[in-house]
């Protein structure tokens, strides 16, 4: 593997600037680029109504490629993504400097937390099942993947295979049944041996002596998943859908570099059904919709010590873990029309979680943890004009916690945990105005809004592998501002976008390890001002181009020693190219580079990890109207980006080949 220069990192993207001002402006058929910078989506908002802006990916951008949710986001401005591994391997990301806890995960519009009370993985995510991702920056960063449905007659069958033993097999299938009613199914295969090379520096990072070359262990990965969705119109023009999104995932946990492990793993299964019921609409301008959701997921982890060095000595085959069950209803009635129109929606949701152990080295029996949320959400849109609109949203939240007394169980002493309860109120407040009209050249937007994240059940009160809750947690509060304007060229075959931001959080939840022992606080205060400008453009009929970048300040403000200095996992600057070219016989070649300044791995800013970039490339072309073929390579210099501070080996450069199939 190896290192680029920051001259070598920044050329990339240079050029494409450069290729673009020749030809922003050059007459010619605008193509998907799979990305839309600024899009109103209103069918699968929850107030089909209700004007709001973001980013919107479409699943052109991801097909084929053999590309993870947590990279795919990361090439939009403002998002930064952390990975430990190849397919599989955890990844999380990070909006505009918040938290990757603090970014809100929706599955069709319905929130979704790690049951472990950590941060969300977005390894889960098989984007073979998704049809497009919605990315909602102002306010809480709230990401919505939206599955694949549809209820007009079609098929699709991918297939896919690469370096390391990776496969790929999904197929989605969707029919009217009868008048009225039809279905879509999607279902999803994905493995990945996940042995690639990597450097061992044996832990030592100043010593080159003892380095060798190693092959990355005890890593595969495998997953099913699905999404499945019925439909029915009544007679009286009620329109149901029953919707169904599940997967189950298994692998193992290799470690890090140096202390590469076993036979440690983890096992993770999901499931989730939608029932939404919609009214036509009454009295002109009103429309009432609901939304029944029940969840379950479980979350494994084993070990065995005398193989695996992680964790508390045993001599047994431990599993730790927990399960949790969430059952919820949203009734949302819509106001449509001019000059105003909104809608209210009252939600309530029951969460109960309860451990899955085999052992009592480290563990909690006979206790369970118990959450109800009852939720009102008042928005608006004011037109003053056809010029000016002004949109609101609030919030409003009761939270009511219980936690089952147990027996905790520790490696020098056992202790009965008490029976517990709290509550809290919360509430958040969002203010936009808008400028422009649907076909004006230029628009621009203002956002104040204050928001937060509670403590999840497992902060609280949960009682982990070398986990100590804290129930003296509050709730995570932020404040952001948002400033954008964007502009059309006239032919409207280019867009550009700038955004100027801002966010401050405090109370953040930081877990901190003494000894063997790790707990959560409320420890951090940060603050984020940064700017942000893409572009799309059809450069000629043969070329297209998509490019991005996000100049930014994150600051740790807590007080004390690391006050000021910049945030962990967080760059000062990041950059994102995309050139795709259309050549004679539906041939498509398309050249991606991604870069980023220095990072550091602590609070402290001691442990850097130096500027990256890495550069993809796919050809795709279609012999048929119902076949495309697609060859891709991702990180083609073979950049290490790997770091001895970070200790989890990544993979160098992967090779893919993928068919897929309409019918």
């Amino acid at each position: 593997m190896r290192e680029t220069s920051a001259l070598e990192r920044a050329a990339f993207f240079a050029a494409m600037v450069a290729l673009h001002a020749t030809y922003s402006f050059a007459e010619a058929v605008v193509r998907d680029l799979g990305v839309t910078e600024i899009a109103v989506d209103d069918s699968d908002s929850p107030n089909p109504y209700r004007s709001e802006d973001f980013v919107q990916i479409e699943s052109s951008a991801w097909e084929g490629k053999n590309i993870s949710a947590a990279t795919l986001l990361a090439e939009l401005p403002g998002i930064t993504a952390q990975k430990q591994g190849g397919m599989g391997a955890f990844q999380t990301l990070s909006i505009r400097g918040n938290s990757p806890k603090s970014t809100l995960i929706c599955i069709n519009g319905i929130p979704y937390e790690n049951v472990g009370g950590g941060a969300f993985d977005l390894a889960t995510i098989d984007l073979n099942n998704v049809e497009k991702i919605q990315v909602h920056k102002q306010g809480r960063p709230t990401i919505n993947f939206i599955m694949k449905n549809s209820a007009t007659k079609k098929g699709r069958v991918m297939a896919s295979y690469g370096s390391h033993n990776t496969k790929t097999l999904s197929t989605q299938i969707s029919s009217p049944l009868d008048l009225g009613v039809a279905f879509s199914t999607s279902v999803s295969y994905r493995h990945s041996d996940n042995d690639y090379k990597f450097l061992n520096r044996n832990g030592t990072e100043y010593n080159t002596q003892d380095d060798f070359w190693s092959n990355r262990k005890n890593a595969a990965y495998t997953s099913i998943s699905g999404s499945h969705t019925l439909y029915k119109i009544f007679s009286n023009n009620f329109l149901a859908s029953l919707g169904v999104s599940h997967s189950t995932e298994w692998g193992g946990n290799p470690g890090r570099e140096s202390n590469q492990t076993v036979v440690a793993g983890f096992h993770r299964d999901f499931i989730q059904t939608d029932l939404q019921v919609e009214s036509p609409t009454f009295l002109t301008r009103f429309l009432l919709q609901s939304q029944t959701t029940g969840r379950f997921e479980k979350s494994t982890s084993h070990s065995f010590y005398p193989l695996d060095k992680i964790g508390y000595r045993s001599d047994k085959y431990m599993e730790y873990g927990a399960a949790s069950y969430t059952l919820g209803e949203i009734i949302t009635l819509s106001l449509t029309g001019y000059p105003v129109e909104g809608c209210v929606k009252v939600g309530t949701d029951f969460q109960n979680t309860t451990p899955r152990d085999n052992n009592r080295l480290s563990s909690a029996y006979s206790w369970e943890l118990n959450r109800i949320e009852a939720r009102i959400s008042p928005q608006a849109t004011i037109h003053f004009n056809h010029f000016f609109r002004l949109n609101t949203q609030a919030q409003g939240e009761f939270i009511y916690d219980e936690k089952e007394s147990g027996t905790l169980y520790m490696p020098n002493t056992n202790s009965k945990v008490p029976h517990e309860s709290s509550s809290t109120k919360l509430w958040s407040l969002k203010g936009k105005v808008e400028a422009g009209k649907k076909e004006s050249l230029v628009k621009a937007s203002l956002s104040l809004d204050r928001y937060y994240r509670a403590p999840q059940p497992m902060e609280l009160y949960g009682v982990y592998r070398g986990m100590v809750s804290n129930p003296d947690l509050k709730e995570e509060t932020g404040y952001g501002t948002d400033f954008s304007i964007a502009a059309q060229s006239p032919s409207r075959k280019t867009t550009v976008t700038a955004s100027l931001f801002g966010t401050w959080s405090s109370d953040q939840i930081i877990w901190v390890t003494y000894e063997s022992i790790t707990r959560p606080y409320n420890l951090s205060k940060s603050r984020t001002l940064g700017a942000e400008i893409s572009m799309n453009s059809q450069l000629v009929h043969f070329a297209s181009i998509h490019t991005n970048a996000t100049f930014q300040k994150p600051q740790d403000l807590t007080s004390g020693v690391y006050h000021k200095n910049q945030l962990a996992e967080e760059p000062e600057q990041s950059y994102f190219a995309s050139l795709t070219f259309y050549f004679p016989l539906n041939l498509e070649f398309t050249m991606e580079a991604n870069a980023r300044s220095k990072i550091y791995k602590d609070r402290a800013n001691r442990e850097k990890i130096p500027p990256q970039s890495f550069y993809n490339a796919s050809l795709a072309i279609q012999p048929h109207n119902n076949v495309k073929l697609t060859l891709s390579i991702n990180n083609i210099t073979d950049e290490d980006y790997q770091n001895i501070y970070s200790a989890y080996p990544m993979p160098g450069r992967e090779l893919f080949g993928a068919v897929e199939i309409h019918f």
